[in-house]
């Protein structure tokens, strides 16, 4: 099944957050992945994924058109 997000969150001057949030934590490296794919290829420039216990924030750099432009740039308890 295709990835959805569970929140988009939008702004009036049209910036969008991505926000995937889960109950726990399975395999981050696949819901990174994930996450990564949906906001290059719906040219969204932030994402979160978040569970109970911890937060990450991402970012896409336009470096690439692949999930490798968007990083990793902040983790929270």
């Amino acid at each position: 099944m295709a990835f959805q997000p569970d929140i988009l969150i939008t702004t009036s001057d049209g910036g969008v957050m991505v926000i995937e949030a889960k109950v726990t934590m399975n395999d981050l490296p696949r819901t990174e992945e994930a996450l990564k794919r949906y906001m290059v290829g719906m040219q969204y420039p932030f994402g979160l994924l978040i569970t109970p216990e911890k937060g990450w924030v991402y970012r896409d750099l336009y470096s690439s058109l692949s999930p490798e432009s968007v990083k990793q740039v902040e983790e929270f308890d």
